[in-house]
């Protein structure tokens, strides 16, 4: 079995993530983490060597602070990394990025950063690690005003509240579980790989939608008329609209 540690897993995508991963109980063993063990040297070092695989989604996406989101999210990089290095142990890492990486926003200039962190330290020990460039997330139990512009939108409608657009653009959006399950099959692939693999490389994860943010906040006011105000359960024949359901009710 493949030991897999999930640094964030009580966030959104780590939630998510260790649900999918517990179904295939005869794949993988999952390794228990707490946020908390970035701040106790032995429990991390404890952590990173009883890993094969570490997958590291424990980042800071907001703060009013914004000089605190990337001194924190490259800190627990570098946490992260040292306990590695004192468990002598090189597990495999897999590194939640952004397509946001190349962006001047205080998250995306973090996330560049840890990423060359990350090269850095797999070319060193000859190790692998694979860094993520995830688009937009959305589905069930995301967090408003925090993960995900659809979380928001429907967090305000149900609260009746009336959602502002800020910018009218189009989202690549992936659904949650279909994440989680690439998440998945990349680190099975890692171990089924028997070619060379160089130490460091970056995955895209595709989008599985394109939606202009109008749009999507034209069928969520649409469930909450239909579903909440009269009582019909709406037609989710499309599988982006069942999904878009699927996180409105939660």
């Amino acid at each position: 079995m493949i030991k897999v540690g999930i640094t964030g897993e009580s966030g959104f995508i780590g939630y998510h993530l260790y649900q999918t991963l517990a179904l295939y109980s005869t794949k993988f063993d999952l390794i228990t983490f707490k946020r908390e063990y970035f701040n106790n040297t032995n429990k991390l070092k404890k952590f990173a060597e009883s890993c094969d695989v570490v997958v590291h989604l424990a980042a800071i996406i907001r703060h009013k602070d914004s000089n605190v989101i990337e001194k924190n999210n490259v800190e627990l990089v570098n946490k992260l990394l040292n306990a590695c290095d004192l468990a002598k142990s090189k597990p495999k890492l897999f590194f939640a990025s952004s397509t946001q990486e190349d962006s001047k926003t205080p998250y995306g200039i973090s996330k560049k950063i840890a990423s060359n962190m990350f090269k850095d330290w797999s070319n060193k020990n000859n190790s692998i690690t694979k860094a993520l460039i995830i688009p937009n997330v959305f589905g069930p139990f995301c967090k408003p005003f925090h993960n995900s512009v659809i979380a928001t939108f429907c967090y305000q409608l149900v609260n009746n509240e009336n959602p502002k657009i800020e910018i009218d653009k189009k989202l690549n959006l992936i659904f949650i579980n279909d994440l989680a399950n690439k998440i998945m099959n990349c680190i099975y692939e890692s171990f089924d790989n028997k070619s060379k693999e160089p130490s460091f490389s970056q995955i895209n994860i595709k989008h599985s939608y394109s939606e202009k943010v109008s749009d999507v906040l034209i069928k969520l006011k649409y469930f909450k008329k239909l579903y909440l105000v009269d009582g019909i359960f709406p037609n989710l024949s499309n599988a982006f609209d069942r999904n878009l359901f699927n996180s409105f009710l939660c």
